[in-house]
């Protein structure tokens, strides 16, 4: 079975990603790695979410970045790069400007895929990338099912104080998160801890969730999904200003030093 992955630049990428290329790279044809345009999706949150919460993103992002090429430079590293990791297992990388285009479309078409996963692609499909794998389309969401569909999926289970978090691979239909559910991961919350803590440990667990659904896939030759349950749909987008002034005000940070201090133990 080949398996390609079209994914971003963002470094938790490599986290996620990791135990599926070590264990599986036998499978992957190779990664597609889709250019953001970043000033503009940094405007974006600005005026939507407020000047905080852009600068708590553009912090994580860019420490977990640092760290990991500093450690991949001391080779002190745990974690090393999605690009570099693929590389070692003879898998190739490209970096494209639009996976919806015609012409990539047609370049996918060419290799062949049974399956096309996605991994942070923050992008609606539609057209003729839908029908380009054989066995279709699957998608990483770093959220739960239906309940939590669309964007920042985390930030909203905390600031609703919810018992759980967690992430769903499920099939990819035209509709925002709306295909069949594949698997799902179910993590406790700790209200007390940062918006930080819990993302960083949905990558760390999302990691191993992600290996493991591949890996029943590969050994059934299919897809196995079930459909979701509608009666409790949330969509959401980026949070509001007044999301991030509630989040503070039920005294849930958005990130701390202690988060810090773990990502560069982690990595």
């Amino acid at each position: 079975m080949k398996l390609f992955i079209l994914t971003s630049h963002y470094p938790f990428v490599s986290i996620l990603l990791s135990k599926l290329i070590t264990t599986h790279h036998q499978h992957i044809g190779g990664i597609f790695i889709e250019k953001t345009p970043l000033l503009k999706l940094i405007r974006k949150l600005i005026k939507k979410s407020g000047w905080r919460y852009a600068l708590y993103l553009v912090f994580e992002t860019s420490f977990c970045f640092l760290v990991l090429k500093f450690k991949e430079i001391l080779r002190i590293s745990k974690a090393i790069s999605c690009q570099r990791l693929a590389k070692s297992f003879n898998i190739p990388v490209w970096t494209i400007k639009d996976a919806q285009s015609d012409a990539f479309v047609d370049r996918l078409k060419f290799l062949a895929p049974d399956i096309l996963f996605l991994v942070d692609y923050g992008r609606l499909i539609n057209g003729p990338l839908l029908t380009a794998a054989k066995l279709g389309m699957i998608n990483f969401h770093p959220g739960l099912l239906p309940k939590y569909k669309g964007i920042a999926p985390t930030f909203f289970s905390l600031l609703n104080r919810e018992n759980q978090f967690g992430a769903t691979i499920h099939k990819i239909t035209e509709a925002v998160d709306g295909g069949d559910v594949v698997n799902e991961l179910r993590l406790q919350t700790d209200l007390k801890k940062s918006l930080s803590h819990h993302r960083l440990r949905l990558c760390f667990q999302g990691a191993e969730f992600i290996s493991r659904t591949m890996d029943k896939i590969f050994s059934d030759g299919m897809i196995s999904a079930a459909q979701q349950n509608n009666q409790e749909t949330g969509i959401y987008g980026f949070p509001s200003k007044k999301d991030v002034l509630e989040m503070s005000k039920n005294h849930q940070k958005l990130i701390n030093l202690k988060d810090c201090f773990s990502l560069w133990k982690s990595l």
